[in-house]
Formats: structure tokens, sequence, C-alpha cells
């Protein structure tokens, strides 16, 4: 998410976040920029419950019981790639290490932590429920509702452990405590790499805030590469413009421009090696070069700080990055032996789109977790990737293409053959009576 400073001050945290949240369908901003708004799947119905954020406050009661499944989780066949990994003995996530960084999460029964790293911001309680609904998002455990035949899944990888990195306090920087600042990420990703080095798959590190670009973050996301691991980054929200404050609209990327590149002024997506995640349901997204896929991100399930299942407030690049890194965290599970490039490539090369020409908005396409897991790989020639030598890195991997059919070429003339011989024979039963009555 970007810088917050268009929000007012002076309005309480919750007036801000309620201004804050885009309204899907805004058909006349859609249709100037093409941005490809997704639908639900088909015979999905939106989750009801209580909202994440609202569930945030320490002692805050369950006011609705959490019904309906995760449509983010349809929508990429999060469900059929977790079934396709338990036919292959597999937990979903099972011995990875998913670090998230953001606004630090609460303890909750429902999601596995794993240690936790020194906060680069305040400390106590965090103060928002960010963190706590993006590691849910990630590796919460499914719930079953009171009367349902099956659980209902929450996290995509339920068997990874989140470690929650705190950088932030909150997006807001008018309101309490420490905002989103490009020091403080940079420190929060170098504090990441003893944990890294120490592991022995791919560590996945999930960045869903956007802040303004630097040489030192960028290096140490490239540092993260180079240890082993796979940054994935947000590329960012557009700024809510407030209309009572003129200044708003001077905001670096405040004003919707068919040339911007949001890659120019937020990081760390784009630089180097790190994933860029875009959201497909943002009626105003940002244009970026940075972008290399993109999530759904409207109808996320998560759990609460009460212990609850929840609801993740969208639409936002945010939760989409909380979301590729799942997915991420079932490709390594799935896959313990690739590399960190292979298995971007299967990230990548399986998305619903093309990777050869790449969007400003969706990059290779929506995420698909199914193909991820199933698609084979074609091996190809690796060892380096820039001019950085990749650890781990034996053979990086591409998606085949589309299997040719020989004998397309030979049906295609046969159906054609037989279109214009059945019409000659209609034309000649049609003419028949008027040459007979001539003679």
């Amino acid at each position: 998410m970007t810088r917050g400073s268009a929000r007012a001050g002076s309005a309480s945290r919750s007036e801000r976040r309620h201004r804050s949240r885009v309204v899907v369908g805004g058909l006349a901003v859609t249709a100037l920029l093409g941005t490809p708004l997704l639908p639900p799947p088909a015979g999905a119905a939106s989750p009801f419950g209580q909202g994440c954020d609202q569930a945030f406050e320490e002692g805050t009661e369950v006011s609705e019981p959490l019904t309906g499944d995760s449509l983010p989780l349809e929508a990429m066949g999060v469900p059929a790639a977790q079934e396709e990994l338990a036919a292959r003995g597999v937990e979903p996530g099972a011995g990875v290490t998913v670090v998230v960084l953001d606004s630090g999460a609460v303890e909750v029964p429902a999601v596995p932590a794993g240690a936790v790293l020194p906060s680069q911001a305040g400390g106590g309680r965090p103060l928002d429920h960010r963190g706590t609904t993006f590691a849910g998002i990630v590796a919460g455990a499914s719930f079953t509702e009171e009367g349902a035949e099956r659980p209902t899944p929450v996290g995509i990888a339920p068997g990874a452990q989140v470690v929650s990195v705190r950088v932030l306090d909150d997006i807001d920087p008018d309101a309490e405590g420490v905002g989103a600042t490009t020091e403080a990420l940079t420190a929060g990703l170098r504090s990441v790499l003893p944990l890294v080095r120490a592991a022995d798959r791919t560590v996945v590190v999930a960045v869903p805030v956007a802040v303004p670009r630097g040489r030192a973050l960028e290096a140490a996301a490239e540092e993260l590469w180079d240890a082993g691991a796979i940054v994935v980054a947000g590329v960012g929200d557009r700024p809510v413009v407030d209309e009572a404050r003129p200044d708003s609209a001077d905001v670096p990327l405040a004003r919707p421009s068919a040339t911007e590149d949001a890659a120019d002024v937020l990081g760390p997506a784009g630089a180097g090696h790190v994933v860029g995640v875009a959201a497909t349901d943002v009626a105003d997204p940002l244009r970026s070069s940075a972008v290399d896929v993109a999530a759904p991100s409207v109808g996320a399930l998560s759990w609460a700080a009460n212990g609850a299942p929840c609801i993740a407030p969208g639409p936002s690049t945010t939760i989409a990055t909380a979301e590729v890194a799942g997915v991420l965290a079932l490709l390594v599970s799935r896959f313990p032996d690739d590399s960190p490039q292979q298995l971007v490539d299967r990230l990548v090369g399986s998305a619903a789109g093309r990777a050869d020409v790449a969007s400003r908005l969706t990059g290779a396409g929506l995420v698909q977790a199914a193909e991820a897991v199933t698609r084979p790989l074609l091996p190809q020639r690796s060892g380096t990737s820039g001019e950085t030598t990749v650890a781990r890195d034996t053979a990086s991997a591409l998606a085949p293409p589309p299997v040719s059919d020989p004998l397309a070429g030979a049906r295609d003339e046969a159906l054609w053959w037989g279109l214009l011989g059945g019409g000659a024979l209609l034309l000649a039963l049609v003419l028949r009576p008027v040459l007979a009555r001539r003679r």
C-alpha cells in the first residue's frame, strides 16, 4: 500500500479506513483504464461475517458467524492444488517458512507461528490488523461451519510456518505509532537474512507494503534472493485523494495516468528478482512495469485476533501479495528441491496470461495454483540470473509451449471441403425443381 499522507489526520482511525476502501465496480474508471475486474467464480457466494479489521480490537466478540467460501481461493484453483498435494501425501506448505513484513501479528491458535524476529517499528501489541490478517491468508487453518458437510479452507498453505516481522505500526503516518518507511522495511528485510541462510529449503518473504524506492532497500531484497529466498511484494495501491485537503492530490501516483509506471516510485517490487504482485479487482489500479502476476483480493478469508475466522478488507494489492506468497509456499512444499528461479518460473509460467507480453496491470496474468503444482516444466540453461549467481540454482525452467497438432491442417482442410461439398449438394437439391420446370 502506498503512503497515506493524503488521509486526514483529524479523522478517527476507523473513519480513515472507511474512506480508504475502494468500491469495486467503478465502471467509468474501469473503462478508462482497461482494468480486468474479475467476477466471482460461477456458483460462488460472497462470504458473510465479521471483518478482520472490525475484530482486531482486544476483547471483540464475534457478531456474526462466518459463512461462505474464500472467493480468491476458488478463483485461483487453490482447493484443487491442495487436493493434489494431499494425494501425494504432502501437507500444503509443510516445512516451508513464510516471512511477512508488515504491522506484526497477534498470536492466533489457528495460524502456525514460527520464530519472532525483532520489531523494526513500535513495541507491545500490534496496532493494526494487517499482519494478523496476512498471516491467516497464508497459513490459517480451515474451520467447519455449523451443520456444514465439509471444512471451509482459509489459508492457502496451512502447513507453513509464518514468521511476522513488524516494520510499521499503522499504514497511515498520521495515525498512532510508526508509519511505513523505506528505512524500516530495509532493516526488516536484512533481519530475515540469518533465517534464510539457516533454512534447508526456499523461504518465501512477503512484503505487502509498498514504500518509496531506495538503493539500500533494493540491495536488501537482492541479498535475500542470493541467500535462497523469494521476495514477493505488492506493487502498491493508489493513494486516496481527500477533497478536503488539496495537497493530497499532489502525492505521487494520486492521479491516474495512462503513462504512469509505479515501479519508478515504489519498491521493493520491480527491484532485481522481486516478484511484483497486482490485484485483479481494484477499480483504480496503479500501472506498473513491476507486475509479474496478479491475484483477486475481494472475499478472502483469514483469522481475527479474537480467534474467529473473518473476511479480509479488500480490494488491495496487500491481500493479493499474501495470497501469492501462500501459493509459492504450496510450490515449495510440492517441489522442495527446486531452486528459487524454478519456483518463480512455475508461478509465472502457469498464470492465466502471457509472460512474454506482460501487462502493467496484471503481468503474466491471474495466478493458477492448480496449474502451478501440476504442469511440467522444460529444463533450460541456467546458473545465473542477470549479473548475480543464484544460490541453489541448478536448472531454471520455463513452462512448455502448447503441444502442436500435426493433423490440425489436414482436419481443417477436410472440414472446408466437407462444407463446400455439402453446400453444393444443398444448392443442387434446391435448383433441381426449377431446372425440371424449364425442361
